[in-house]
Parts: C-alpha cells; structure tokens; sequence
C-alpha cells in the first residue's frame, strides 16, 4: 500500500463479513498467494478511502527469491 488504508475479510457460508486486517501505507496483504499455484483466495481486500497500491507480479517474486533465499 503506497497511500490510504485497506481492509482485508471474508464472508462466512451465512454471508457474515470478518475483517481479518486493517492495513495502511508500507503494508502488505495477500502475501499467501504469491507462494501458491493459484490466482484466487478466499480472503478478499477492499480499499476502505482512496488508495494507491503497487502490484508486483508473482514471476517477478518467485524470481527474485530464486535468485536471493534471503527473501524467501
């Protein structure tokens, strides 16, 4: 997050919304996806005013870990 504040949940099978987290500038979030197979997650994030995000793609990640375990 480079600016604002987000919000990530999820909605239980009774369609009840839990906030797992609040985050603000410096933080991440969704961090669990980049290390699996997939694109999707059960946690959803919502930008809660306005906000600017920076998106690194995952094969950047996965590169640059390979490269130095440091970051792993």
């Amino acid at each position: 997050i480079l600016s604002g504040k987000v919000k990530t949940y999820r909605h239980s099978t009774e369609g009840k919304e839990t906030i797992i987290r609040l985050l603000k500038p410096q933080e991440t979030f969704m961090d669990a996806v980049i290390f699996r197979n997939t694109d999707t997650s059960a946690i959803s994030a919502q930008s809660i005013e306005p906000t600017k995000t920076l998106k690194i793609p995952q094969k950047i990640i996965h590169e640059a870990i390979s490269k130095d375990s440091i970051l792993a």
